[in-house]
């Protein structure tokens, strides 16, 4: 779930260039939910909930407490005595009772298989069959204030789907001003269409940025004519593994008499609120297995 709610800044304005907010339709979340916005962790929004000060505010609150480390590169998995060890790109190494693989699928099945096991290779082969498409994310600040009447254009705080669609590039376009505790600024989370950002790949990131500002100020020109500010600056991010296009039927993955298993977005419902119950259910088997 970190990384569906991974914030960024840029010039001191936070963008959510993953999942801008998510919504939640499953009951069990319901008192989580509220336990998290009386902690000022979320707010409501027009299309369910949205992190504060940015979306990476809600893994934040859950890894208070927890002994957390960034920055490293996962390579390789064992099987040892007492439980597990992970070894880093660097050599460093972390040893536990018990473990939970938490990565887009395939990741997550290339190290699987980097334990050597029929058990771990078995759950491997279960997330060969996630498929998943990529995603560029940029993060664009026009250099002036829409009219009011772009403003009023907005849908809950979004390109209408009828602007977006007339524009191949772009998937979504979230205005970040529209968000509780946001700045003003006219900044733009634009995140580009799974088809073009799949034949696009391995464009560099200031191409990239250079088409989505593009595609944004073309779509609001669009309804707005054409005196609409321009881009001021423009940040690309590629995420390889975005969206899930076919996942599995199972919340999560287990092996209980190894204590492993992997859990994330691959499941029925490949979004925040899917993560997360993902996660619950795989910490409920291995602790109550």
């Amino acid at each position: 779930m970190g990384g569906l709610t991974s914030s960024r800044r840029c010039d001191g304005v936070t963008f959510d260039h993953v999942a801008p907010d998510f919504a939640a339709h499953d009951p069990r979340l319901a008192p989580w939910l509220d336990s998290w916005c009386a902690d000022g962790v979320l707010r409501p929004v027009a299309r369910g909930f949205a992190g504060t000060p940015g979306m990476n505010a809600l893994a934040r609150h859950l890894a208070a407490g927890l002994s957390v480390e960034t920055g490293a590169t996962v390579t390789a998995l064992r099987r040892t005595d007492g439980g597990w060890e992970a070894q880093d790109a660097a050599g460093g190494r972390w040893q536990g009772e018990a473990l939970v693989v938490a990565v887009p699928a395939p990741q997550a099945a290339a190290l699987l298989r980097s334990a050597a096991c029929a058990e771990t290779d078995a759950l491997a082969s279960r997330l060969d069959t996630v498929e998943m498409s990529p995603c560029w994310s940029t993060m664009v600040t026009l250099d002036g204030p829409l009219p009011v009447r772009g403003r009023e254009l907005l849908a809950d705080g979004r390109l209408p789907a009828s602007l977006t669609a007339g524009e191949a590039r772009l998937a979504v376009a979230v205005r970040e001003a529209d968000k509780p505790g946001r700045p003003a600024s006219e900044c733009w989370t634009v995140q580009a269409s799974a088809a073009w950002s799949a034949a696009h790949l391995e464009d560099a990131a200031a191409d990239v940025a250079a088409a989505m500002g593009d595609a944004l100020v073309t779509a609001l020109a669009t309804a707005l004519g054409p005196a609409v500010p321009g881009v001021a600056q423009a940040v690309a991010h590629r995420w390889r593994y975005a969206r899930v296009t076919r996942g599995l039927e199972d919340a999560c993955l287990a092996e209980l008499a190894l204590r492993v298993g992997a859990a994330g977005d691959f499941g029925a419902t490949p979004d925040v609120e899917g993560a997360w119950l993902s996660g619950v259910a795989l910490a409920g088997r291995l602790l109550g297995g």
